[in-house]
């Protein structure tokens, strides 16, 4: 409810602690985002960090240090998470007064993208000290996968709110083309001063259209699970940063 919403950010401000579950650290498109969305946060008065496999051990215990100590008040994790001793330790100890889970049809077996991780989030939960405020949010769920989310993260008094499906400051196309390289180029030819992103449906053709790009003259940087982490993160930053 509204009420609970304003008693979360209240504890926020007072220094308690809110963690928040993305889908899945594994996906270098979701976890890529991490850290813009801390930045954000951070920026906005909200101290925020994430966890991810791509941290050092030093790094990892500084950020659950920073969260025992209350210097950090958001912090983004993947289910995966846990059932990582460390990780349960720090929530034993610390006060977590709000588990917020992110593209929550992921925890109903009804939903488009079922990830058996998700069922760790209840159990998680429920074997915190004090039970947090719990809210889920997703973009596509019916009502069938609605019911499964309220009745697995064990809410069944949750408020549902429905905002509708419509994003304005969306254009969906489809574009039939017997030559996608020419398409692809003519495409950015028009959008030069834009900035965006092209999916592929594999690691290789990442690297061939970021090849094709290049060479054509435009600013290309490839993206996928099989970079370093340290080349996600700089080409992330990179595109965020607009270079």
């Amino acid at each position: 409810t509204a009420r609970d919403m304003v008693e979360a950010l209240r504890r926020i401000q007072e220094g308690e602690v809110v963690v928040s579950h993305s889908p899945s650290e594994k996906e270098p498109a979701v976890a890529g985002e991490w850290p813009g969305r801390a930045e954000a946060l951070t920026a906005r008065g909200i101290p925020a960090a994430y966890l991810d496999s791509s941290m050092s051990s030093n790094e990892y215990g500084r950020v659950l240090h920073a969260a025992l100590n209350k210097q950090c008040k958001f912090l983004y994790v993947a289910p995966e998470r846990l059932v990582n001793q460390q990780f349960i330790d720090f929530a034993r100890q610390a006060y977590i007064t709000m588990v917020a889970v992110d593209e929550a049809h992921c925890v109903s077996q009804w939903g488009h993208s079922f990830r058996k991780e998700y069922y760790n989030i209840p159990d998680f939960i429920q074997a915190l000290p004090a039970k947090p405020l719990v809210a889920a949010f997703t973009a596509t769920a019916t009502p069938d996968v609605r019911r499964d989310i309220i009745k697995r993260l064990g809410i069944p008094e949750a408020k549902i709110v429905v905002t509708g499906f419509d994003r304005p400051n969306l254009h969906f196309a489809v574009q039939r083309t017997q030559d996608k390289e020419r398409s692809l180029l003519e495409f950015m030819r028009k959008h030069k001063k834009d900035c965006g992103v092209v999916y592929c449906a594999t690691r290789n053709k990442v690297e061939s259209v970021t090849q094709l790009l290049r060479r054509q003259g435009f600013s290309a940087l490839r993206y996928h699970a099989g970079l370093t982490p340290e080349e996600r993160r700089e080409n992330q930053n990179a595109f965020v940063g607009g270079s």
